[in-house]
């Protein structure tokens, strides 16, 4: 319940001032060297000079693919999705996410990368 009080406050915060009228409170846009040091010093909230409408995660861009399954996997797939109540394309990406995931942890005991 604490996380979706705390992305209600940063959502409620963003709609009350939009991007361009915090700018304008400020007085100028900063570099990125000023906005680490008014984070670092922990004593100001820096979501006012934030435009959370262009905010993107580098690397997490979709990229559309075609993938051939055998019937037997489709309707198997199609069985567990439904059990759990997603899509068929979400239980395929948790899956592979999960796998990844596993690979790298085990990766990370032997030492490999």
């Amino acid at each position: 319940m604490g996380k979706e009080v705390a992305a209600q406050q940063i959502l409620s915060s963003a709609e009350e001032f939009p991007y361009d009228e915090r700018v304008r409170m400020k007085g100028k846009c900063m570099k990125a060297e000023e906005l680490d040091e008014i984070f670092d010093a922990g004593e100001e909230d820096i979501l006012p000079y934030l435009d959370l409408a262009k905010a993107v995660r580098p690397g997490h861009a979709a990229k559309r693919v075609n993938v051939d399954f055998p019937e037997w996997m489709l309707s198997r797939l199609d069985l567990e999705a439904d059990r759990l109540g997603i899509p068929r394309q979400s239980l395929i990406k948790v899956w592979i996410g999960e796998r990844l995931a596993e690979g790298r942890r085990r990766e990370s005991r032997t030492g490999r990368t």
